[in-house]
């Protein structure tokens, strides 16, 4: 099975922070500048938006990619081994984090997560096709962990599977508060995605 290394401070999460900062940032300059030249009779009153949205997003990204390095640090004191469909899942949540596609980041580092505990402690578990629940149940983890990550798995469970679509008046009605709300769970998932990863390290 293919593995991939995550030394201590110097994993390919934190490698490529700048590298994907610049990029993002290249990628919202060249379609601003597409957008506003792309008008015949350009609005001057709207460019100066359009500075400060590039600003805003270069800000926002770069202060996602420093929790994402912070938490690195935090919690990787030594190395670990990770299935390269881990590493894949962790570096797209951490992209759609950075992005600010919430609810991208929060499926992408639950799948991450279960394919970390399928990996890592399939020796606990009594079946190769255990869903999150169960492998979440049968690793040998703490509890405090164990509690978060079904309070993960409750959370991806009412956005993947939505019980009435047609009962959609608040997500309406309070748009900005569900953002919000994605946005502070995606936060909290990012970190317990770092606590899974690492749980077994080499130092």
């Amino acid at each position: 099975m293919a593995t991939a290394t995550f030394p201590c401070k110097s994993s390919p999460v934190i490698a490529q922070a700048d590298e994907q900062s610049v990029e993002c940032e290249r990628r919202i300059t060249s379609v601003l500048k597409a957008t506003v030249s792309g008008r015949r009779h350009v609005n001057r009153n709207v460019l100066p938006q359009y500075a400060e949205l590039n600003e805003e997003f270069h800000v926002s990204l770069n202060s996602k990619w420093e929790f994402i390095v912070s938490l690195d640090e935090r919690y990787l004191k030594g190395g670990v081994m990770l299935s390269e469909w881990t590493a894949s899942l962790v570096r797209d949540a951490d992209t759609a984090f950075c992005s600010g596609a919430y609810l991208s980041a929060i499926l992408s580092a639950q799948a991450a997560m279960e394919c970390h505990l399928r990996y890592e402690y399939s020796s606990f578990h009594n079946s190769t096709r255990l869903g999150f629940y169960d492998l979440i149940e049968q690793s040998p983890i703490d509890a405090e962990l164990r509690v978060e990550l079904h309070r993960i798995r409750r959370f991806r469970n009412r956005w993947v599977h939505v019980n009435d679509p047609h009962d959609d008046d608040d997500l309406l009605a309070h748009p900005e508060y569900h953002e919000k709300q994605l946005e502070e769970f995606a936060t909290f998932t990012i970190e317990q995605l770092r606590r899974v990863i690492y749980l077994e390290q080499c130092v």
